[in-house]
This record gives structure tokens, sequence and C-alpha cells, in this order.
């Protein structure tokens, strides 16, 4: 091998070596900014979530405005309400959403929203014997509810006397008028159809054997039946409006109102129930009216011009066991004593466990 011949050897091999000596630095260059992107965004995330987050001074300032709302028709369910605030301590509550802030992508007003809602959900339980969970959103609350285990079995105890478990819905099927029934208890108890967390309400009609039972059946079975045994005075309040809507369904008074009622539901795309200007206390015994007179459902209730599907169940359920030892329903009711509370849940206890106990 000649000189000339080395030189180019070694010429080659300082360039290649110089070569890969740049990819090196360049490839370097990229990891080391893909990690400080990759930090700084997990520092902007972090730095968001925690301001997001509320103390308990800042929580109570937020939900000032953000009450049950208890319909004041319904007088005996405003102390089942104070009840319930009493019993929920602001601790919890604050603790509660910062779960919600750490778990979910909502905003601030959604999830204090999504925990009205669940209280109102908790409040139907604990007067109703199924309270089927239609909302992924509000059963995300409960499911954070659940996590400060001595918490919830301490808030359970002191608002109900037992338990309000979480309990799966086994088939993942509701009967058929257990949304109708959801929908109009939410709308004795808070004067209003249950808002856009809950998906559409009122969007399929009460069966016939639903409006037969309501209107003929005595108060006392009715009572029997549908609620717990704890709150008989706001049951008896609940089945008196249901009677009282039935009798405006079918008075001779409210006729021109209720067809004022259909002449809008046709010209308007918005769904009766959540038109602003129509009397609230005017859309159970609308509904009743156009159920018994056989009226098309859908374009009576505006349905027909919107394009909404009917909402269904997150399929979980809660079930309350208050006052152990007076007897009575099934798990799949929700409870092994008098009151039970079941509402379709695919997450939770088992009927009997107690969820707060560990």
């Amino acid at each position: 091998m000649n000189v000339a011949s080395s030189e180019n050897l070694i010429l080659t091999f300082i360039l290649a070596l110089g070569f890969c000596l740049i990819l090196s630095l360049v490839f370097g260059a990229i990891v080391t900014v893909f990690i400080l992107s990759k930090k700084g965004k997990k520092q902007l995330d972090t730095q968001k979530i925690e301001t997001n987050k509320l103390t308990e001074k800042q929580y109570k300032q937020a939900i000032e405005e953000l009450d049950l709302g208890i319909n004041p028709h319904e007088y005996s369910a405003k102390g089942l309400a104070e009840k319930l605030e009493a019993s929920f301590p602001l601790s919890y509550q604050v603790n509660v959403y910062n779960r919600m802030v750490d778990e979910t992508d909502f905003g601030k007003i959604k999830i204090l929203r999504l925990i009205r809602e669940q209280k109102r959900y908790l409040l139907m339980a604990s007067l109703l014997k199924n309270v089927p969970m239609f909302s992924d959103d509000v059963d995300e609350v409960w499911h954070q509810m659940l996590m400060f285990t001595k918490s919830y079995e301490s808030f359970c105890l002191s608002f109900t006397g037992g338990m309000i478990h979480h309990e799966p819905n086994v088939d993942g099927t509701d009967g058929e008028d257990d949304r109708i029934h959801f929908d109009i208890m939410y709308h004795v108890l808070f004067g209003k159809a249950p808002g856009e967390e809950w998906g559409i309400a009122f969007r399929t009609a009460p069966s016939d054997y639903y409006i037969r039972e309501w209107r003929r059946t005595p108060k006392s079975s009715l009572k029997s039946k549908y609620f717990s045994t704890n709150e008989n005075r706001v049951a008896e309040d609940i089945i008196q409006s249901m009677k009282f809507s039935f009798d405006k369904a079918e008075s001779s008074h409210t006729r021109s109102k209720f067809m004022e009622m259909q002449r809008n539901a046709e010209r308007s795309s918005t769904p009766i129930v959540n038109q602003s200007n129509v009397d609230s206390s005017l859309i159970l015994p609308y509904i009743f009216w156009t159920t018994i007179g056989n009226y098309d459902y859908d374009s009576n209730l505006g349905y027909a011009h919107a394009s909404n599907a009917p909402s269904s169940s997150s399929g979980c359920s809660s079930q309350s066991s208050c006052h152990t030892g007076s007897g009575g329903h099934s798990c799949s009711s929700g409870s092994s004593c008098g009151s039970s509370c079941s509402s379709g849940s695919s997450c939770g206890s088992s009927c009997g466990s107690s969820c707060g106990s560990s």
C-alpha cells in the first residue's frame, strides 16, 4: 500500500467518524428537546390541575348559587334537602371536587353542576325504591365519593340511617317505565326537567299500565310500591302532586292551555319541556293529557322535529339500606332492608356490603 492510499483511508475514516459524531449530536439534541417538551407539558398540565383545584373557601363561594332547587310546591322535601347538605361536610365535597379535577377533563362549572346533580340523585335515592342512574358523568361523581370510604359511610348514615350502595345492574337493561318515572319524579321534586347532564328528558311516553296505576291505584299502595318507608311525609306529598297532575290533565279548564302547548310544540324545534316560556307546573299534566288522549307523543312533546335519540342508562345502581332490619326488597331493587333505593349502575358495591368500611 503506498503513502497516498494510506492517507486517503485515514481521511475517509476521519470523515466517517465526524459524520457519526454530528449524527449523534443531532439525535441527542432531538431527544433533549423531546424530553424537555414532555416535561414542560407535564408541568403545565400539573399547574392547570392545581389551578383548577379549590380550597374550602373557594368551593363554598362557587356553590352559593347552586342549591338543590327544591320545587317550592314540595315543602316537605325542603327539609330532606337541608338534611342532605348537613350530612355532606364541606371538606368532603371539596375532596370529591378536587378528585374530579384530577380524574376528568371537565371544567370547574361542569364539575360543580355534576356534584349538584349527584346530590339530587342521592336525595331521590333516599326516597324511592328504584332510581336508575342515567348519566355517566353524574355517576363519575358517585365513583369519586366512594373513593373516600369512611366519609361516604358517615354521609349515608347521617343522611338516611343506612348505606346507599353502588350496585351493578346485572342484566344491563332498564324497565319500560324506568326512564320516564325518573324524569317525572325529578320534575316533581325540583320543578323542572332533568338537565343536559341526564341526556334527553321525557323522550319516551309512559306506558298505559303506568298511567292506569298512578290514576287509579290507592295512595297507600303507591307508597308501598314506589317509596322507601323512612320519609312518609315527602312520599305522601309527591303522590298527592301526581294525583293533582292527573286531575289537571283531565280538567276542561286546562284544555285550552294544552292546545296552545301542542301548537307551540309543532312550531318549535325545541322540546316543550325545555321551552322557557312554558309554565313548568303544566308539563306533567300535559304529558299525561297527551298519553291519556292517545295523541302523538313525539309531536306533542316537540321531538318530531328533533334529531335526538333516546338516552340510555349508565348501567349503575344505587341501593339504600336504611333502617336495617325492617325487611323488604331484594338487591335488584337496591336494598336488603326497608328503604331500598336502586339505581342502575355497573360499578360498585354489592348488596349489603359496607362501602364505607375500608
